[in-house]
């Protein structure tokens, strides 16, 4: 969960894609290295999409972290048929907005 402005927001990073279809044996699905944030205010979900055409590799049970300093959401290790231990990271700024932000002036200009 990440302050922003002008709502939170909540990352996630990978994990697994499949179809469940109720009744039916649940099967393993496709790692993914799909990128997306919720926001919190509108509680609607949307994709990253990295400027960088490097991605990291599909897994499941990454590290996630945020550094307010740099604005970047930070990926590290995961699994994909055996454990992983590589740092990715991903500028978020455009997401998040700046570390202020004027919502109001009082009293109002005219």
């Amino acid at each position: 969960m990440v302050e922003a402005i002008p709502s939170w927001k909540y990352f996630i990073f990978g994990g697994e894609s499949t179809n469940f279809n109720e009744g039916q044996t649940r099967t393993f699905g496709s790692y993914v290295n799909t990128s997306c944030y919720l926001d919190i205010a509108t509680m609607k979900w949307s994709n990253i999409h990295p400027e960088n055409t490097e991605c990291p590799a599909p897994r499941e049970y990454a590290a996630c972290t945020y550094d307010s300093n740099t604005s970047r959401l930070i990926v590290f290790g995961g699994w994909n048929n055996g454990w992983m231990a590589d740092l990715w990271t991903l500028n978020v700024s455009k997401i998040v907005g700046p570390a202020y932000a004027i919502t109001e002036i009082f009293p109002a200009l005219s």
